[in-house]
């Protein structure tokens, strides 16, 4: 499983930078239409590998902040699931200390 995962990625990154070679024309980047935003700077000859490269690396942090905030609510209910079971099992352990100081041999058998 290792093997196929090593070979997928390896074809992924050749894809890529093939991509890359392929677009290594310069272009000018607009932020928003000109007709918006007048007065606001372009940038001048930015390769377009660049512009894909940024464009998936920002998907992929959006992604990942999208899917963590996802699933806090089940990393906060499994704590609070940890700390019952915590507590649970002191509880457990005291009453079996109070029943084994009281002589009774199931308790002990059991602790």
């Amino acid at each position: 499983m290792r093997t196929i995962r090593a070979v997928i990625a390896i074809l992924i990154l050749v894809a890529v930078m093939i991509l890359m070679a392929a677009n290594m024309t310069p272009v000018e980047l607009h932020i928003l239409p000109e007709r918006f935003a007048p007065g606001l700077p372009t940038l001048q000859s930015v390769p377009v590998a660049l512009i894909i490269v940024v464009a998936l690396l920002a998907g992929i942090v959006i992604g990942f902040l999208m899917e963590f905030a996802r699933e806090a609510k089940h990393r906060r209910r499994l704590n609070l699931k940890r700390r019952e079971v915590s507590e649970l099992r002191e509880t457990n352990a005291q009453l079996a200390g109070k029943l084994t100081h009281q002589g009774d041999e199931i308790a002990a058998i059991r602790g």
